[in-house]
């Protein structure tokens, strides 16, 4: 499996994206850093989509708490219809197309 200083593989295709740097944000900066963030490991765990557990969404954005992390399940490009709602193309988000 891949490794990152920031992440924490449960399995194959589940990361825990630590939400530590997003403690003193309020909650719309901390869901836009929280996405980029879960983008980047997404990408750097060679997955393209990614679909976050257990979170629901609030003006277009992942409902995130400032301090809180965030569950995501990691998707190849062929294993999922990206059309799918509540997947997030992390390809996409790190180009700057949140």
């Amino acid at each position: 499996g891949c490794a990152h200083h920031l992440s924490v593989m449960r399995d194959s295709n589940v990361l825990v994206v630590p939400g530590k740097s997003t403690t003193n944000d309020d909650q719309s900066v901390a869901s836009r850093k929280m996405l980029r963030l879960a983008a980047r490991l997404t990408l750097d765990h060679g997955f393209r989509y990614f679909a976050i557990e257990g979170a629901g969404i609030r003006d277009g954005l992942p409902a995130v708490a400032p301090g809180a992390s965030l569950t995501i399940r990691l998707y190849r490009p062929g294993e999922i219809d990206p059309g799918r709602a509540g997947l997030w193309d992390a390809q996409r988000i790190v180009s700057g197309g949140l």
